[in-house]
């Protein structure tokens, strides 16, 4: 302290004399950070390695694998020979024929046998053009005992979804010296054991949302990841400007499939998406929240007032997502899910849990941490979709 004469001031005081004026509640950054992570439905699963839906995707479309030279040939090549089956009706655009299918074999690229001209149509030649399934023509009392025409097998692909658990950790420790000083009132923040705990708890949750975005799947002996929505969604759009024509061209598309007719999905966008989506459309966005005068009352959701955009091809709820924004990589990106069936699938009995007390007996100090064994439930790839490289 300095030497003064008559009435001392605050700045004559040693600075260690003082009492830091803070707040007794120490204030978290980032409050209901992790969109994604909030919108998933939890579900049990009894499995490391669990599978959700197959994909099965009917295919009404082919190719002609070679030109068909005249309109009498009745033996023409297709570029896939599981998608047609007999009594098969097949519709050429390109010339407005009609062929009806009598004998297919084996799989793949190959020749198939064929009435010309069926319906009435005028058999011609054409190239290797698109062919179109229009359904099939049986004969009243025909006999349906072949197995070849299984429709299951010839005319669907499937390929069963699946993931992995994952086992997420989170962990803590401190002294018992750092605990006895904060419990006897010495840390602004309190007890430091459960300041740690909480904020694990932050981090953890912030980890698994990080992992349903950006997660691979994979295994290594018993090393297990499960994979994220990134590596997940197939239908993407390279557009750099979202124009009102942009942005229905792209939607007419990602709009294509949907896990029901409501055809609605969430938006999980940067803030450089939601504001150029804004700017450009702003007049088909309205609030979800009916407090801020939204015209579509759908409350809140997930605790949070979101933007809801109505279009032709469909409507969604626009989320501003961090989780991408936060990397350049992917400033530029809007991804679209359907969550009619997604999930966060914990293993049974391994939902999250503190974990306490994980120290060894010599160690002077606690040790606990945050434990997790989850995987990420995607639905089908075609019904997510994403912008991927809107310009600044």
């Amino acid at each position: 302290m300095a030497n003064n004469r008559g009435m001392t001031a605050t700045t004559d005081q040693s600075t260690n004399d003082l009492v830091v004026d803070m707040s007794k509640k120490v204030l978290q950054l980032e409050p209901g950070r992790n969109k994604l992570l909030d919108d998933l439905k939890q579900v049990e699963t009894f499995q490391t390695q669990f599978y959700y839906q197959d994909d099965q995707m009917v295919r009404f479309s082919d190719t002609l694998g070679a030109a068909v030279a005249d309109g009498t040939t009745t033996t023409i090549t297709v570029s896939n020979k599981d998608r047609w089956a007999i009594n098969d009706l097949g519709f050429i655009p390109s010339t407005g024929e009609i062929i009806k299918f009598t004998a297919v074999a084996g799989s793949g690229a190959g020749t198939t046998t064929v009435v010309r001209g069926a319906g009435g149509t005028a058999a011609a030649a054409s190239n290797s053009v698109a062919i179109i399934k229009i359904g099939s023509s049986w004969g009243e009392g025909s006999s349906t005992r072949d197995a070849s025409n299984n429709i299951i097998s010839l005319e669907t692909v499937k390929n069963p979804n699946y993931n992995y658990t994952q086992v997420e950790k989170t962990i803590v420790s401190q002294t018992n010296t750092q605990i006895a000083v904060g419990q006897g009132g010495g840390m602004y923040s309190g007890d430091p054991r459960k300041y740690q705990q909480a904020m694990a708890g932050k981090i953890h949750a912030r980890k698994m949302n990080h992992t349903a975005w950006y997660g691979k799947r994979a295994i290594s002996g018993n090393d297990r990841k499960t994979g994220g929505f990134i590596e997940f969604v197939t239908t993407t759009a390279g557009t750099t400007t979202l124009s009102a024509a942009n942005i229905d061209t792209d939607l007419a598309v990602f709009f294509r499939y949907s896990a029901d007719s409501n055809q609605e999905k969430k938006l999980y966008a940067t803030r450089r998406v939601a504001a150029k989506l804004s700017a450009t459309v702003d007049s088909q966005i309205v609030w979800n929240d009916p407090k801020a005068g939204g015209e579509l009352d759908k409350g809140m959701t997930a605790g949070r007032r979101v933007r809801h955009y109505v279009g032709d091809s469909g409507e969604f709820d626009i989320v501003v997502e961090d989780a991408l924004g936060d990397y350049a990589t992917y400033a530029g990106y809007g991804v679209f899910i359907d969550h009619t069936d997604t999930a966060l699938r914990y293993l049974h009995g391994r939902n999250t849990k503190l974990m306490v007390d994980a120290n060894l007996a010599d160690v002077d100090g606690k040790v606990d941490y945050l434990l997790t064994e989850f995987g990420i439930q995607r639905g089908l790839a075609a019904h997510h979709a994403a912008w991927t490289a809107v310009a600044a």
